[in-house]
């Protein structure tokens, strides 16, 4: 069995579990449970007792004749409450990184580096220059979800932003030097990321009762993320988006600039036992499934 994939929100907490099966891997286990509207509140832990309930409730439900088997945990970093920058430094910085790092995202970040959780990953070096992915949290938001998972009987291995975790899900040949765009529900607000060098380069977010107040719905939350990245960040053209999860109520153009969106299928290296399954995990587990495939794609 792999980890436990937990996507937590304002409104719901979602479980996944897959399992090694041959060559391939099967969803064995899959539920939701809904939470009250004050126990989480914009990404943030309000009642924390009110959410361990949950969770051991959620663990303790049974899919079919499966008994919940494993105890580790890899969860969900609420969007809204991630920070994402690419950073190139010097190359002589190497030696005191988290200082250099530290000193500039204050830069960038409305809050006192103190306060924050960051991680990085160096996706280019020379003798020259360090470019590197810097994702920041807030500690007592890290802090927070690491205390309510452990309080509810469960080994943490991870925490990860969302659109990390919607990024593994892409198709294995889009993950190459092009610009990728891909759309994602979080909880009430729709989530725009864009990718170059399977680098997560920009992140937008946009609650759906802004979306409707815009002239053209998401499609203008398309345009305005597209006219940032290549007016602001110097990007390339996008050559790719991909929708995650079900928001064609949202009326989403099948084409942008002359780009095809593909519905990009969480399910593609997994099997699914029925139709209803498969249309309910695609439209509802995206984060969960990418979350539990987490340990997975390092296999």
């Amino acid at each position: 069995l792999l980890p436990l994939g937990l996507e937590i929100n304002d409104k719901v907490v979602r479980m996944v579990q897959l399992a090694q099966k041959g060559r391939g891997l099967q969803v064995v286990y899959f539920k939701e449970l809904a939470i009250a509207p004050a126990v989480v509140q914009h990404g943030s832990i309000v009642d924390e007792k009110s959410l361990v309930e949950a969770i051991r409730t959620l663990v303790k439900m049974r899919s079919g004749k499966f008994r919940l088997g494993s105890q580790s945990v890899i969860a969900s970093l609420p969007t809204i409450q991630s920070f994402y920058h690419l950073l190139q430094l010097d190359a002589d910085d190497s030696s005191e990184l988290p200082v250099v790092l530290a000193r500039e995202l204050s830069y960038h970040i409305p809050y006192e580096m103190n306060t924050m959780h960051f991680d990085w990953d160096i996706v280019q070096q020379d003798e020259v220059t360090l470019t590197i992915a810097v994702i920041a949290v807030p500690r007592t938001v890290v802090d927070n979800y690491t205390a309510v998972l452990e309080n509810a009987g469960l080994k943490l291995l991870a925490l990860e932003p969302e659109a990390v975790t919607v990024a593994r899900l892409l198709p294995g040949d889009s993950v190459g030097h092009d610009v990728h765009l891909v759309i994602f529900t979080s909880d009430d607000s729709v989530v725009v990321f864009v990718l170059q060098d399977g680098v997560i380069r920009f992140v937008h977010q946009r609650t759906f009762a802004e979306i409707q107040k815009l002239s053209n719905g998401i499609n203008s939350l398309v345009v305005e993320t597209v006219r940032y990245v290549h007016e602001n960040l110097k990007l390339p053209l996008i050559q790719k988006i991909f929708v995650a999860k079900n928001i064609t109520d949202l009326h989403i153009d099948e084409t942008f600039a002359g780009v095809k969106i593909e519905l990009l299928n969480p399910l593609q290296r997994i099997r699914s036992s029925s139709p209803q399954e498969l249309s309910q995990l695609t439209s509802d587990y995206v984060l969960p499934i990418g979350l539990a495939l987490r340990e997975y794609a390092f296999i």
